[in-house]
């Protein structure tokens, strides 16, 4: 005949015996309990990546949205000016801003397109970090980028390139080494970069949106990238 309680005796030298009697229903009941709780740390672990992965697309699709927005509101401002143009009717002013609104058209059209999901995409394996990202601005349409570069396994000295690609108002992208004369870094702990940044002719700090760091390993394999806007940065 199945039991109807289960005891359980504790005996120490210096103390008398105790017995502790339980029923089955309450073995049973922690038993449930007990499954219960794993099954509900399963799910809200499943719930959290799923919220993480969806914020993360949310962010994406915000950045890029902002930066749209960013370019209607050039074109609109474009627009404005010429419409101010014909009403005080100067045809040579007219020309020029015509002729200058055909030629960004025709050059982002013309031009390869950026893949602007690669270049708010942010990468992060874990073995370094950024930290204390400034731009200045200088009088000769050139930018000064510093930030600080940290080792996260200091037991490994870190070997790779340091880039960074700007992404202009018409959405061209222009690729920029922050290695200077010696191309493969190699930090133990922590690396301070100082870059100054020629824009190409024709462009100024006005212009640019955005940009995005990249640290590569010597191979190519991308450690770390994160866009930033440039009105965050700029100083």
């Amino acid at each position: 005949m199945a039991a109807d309680k289960y005891s359980v005796i504790l005996m120490r030298d210096d103390h008398t015996v105790k017995h502790f009697h339980f029923r089955p229903f309450w073995i049973r009941l922690f038993l449930y309990g007990l499954l219960f709780l794993v099954a509900a740390s399963l799910v809200f672990g499943y719930a959290s990546v799923k919220l993480w992965l969806k914020t993360n697309h949310l962010q994406d699709l915000n950045d890029k949205q902002e930066f749209l927005l960013h370019q209607k509101k050039i074109q609109l401002n474009r627009l404005e000016n010429i419409e101010k143009v014909v009403a005080f009717r100067d045809p040579d002013q007219l020309e020029k801003l015509i002729t200058g609104q055909l030629t960004d058209l025709y050059t982002e059209s013309a031009g390869p397109k950026t893949d602007l999901r690669k270049f708010y995409a942010p990468v992060d394996t874990k073995q370094l970090s950024i930290e204390n990202v400034t731009l200045e601005q200088l009088k000769d349409n050139s930018l000064t980028l510093r930030f600080d570069l940290k080792n996260l396994n200091e037991d490994k000295p870190l070997r790779g390139k340091a880039d960074v690609s700007l992404l202009t108002d018409n959405a061209r992208l222009i690729e920029h080494s922050l290695n200077g004369e010696n191309q493969i870094f190699q930090i133990k702990h922590y690396k301070t970069f100082d870059s100054t940044i020629h824009l190409p002719q024709g462009l100024s700090g006005s212009d640019i949106f955005a940009l995005r760091i990249s640290i590569s390993g010597p191979q190519g394999k991308e450690y770390f990238g994160l866009a930033y806007r440039l009105d965050d940065l700029i100083s």
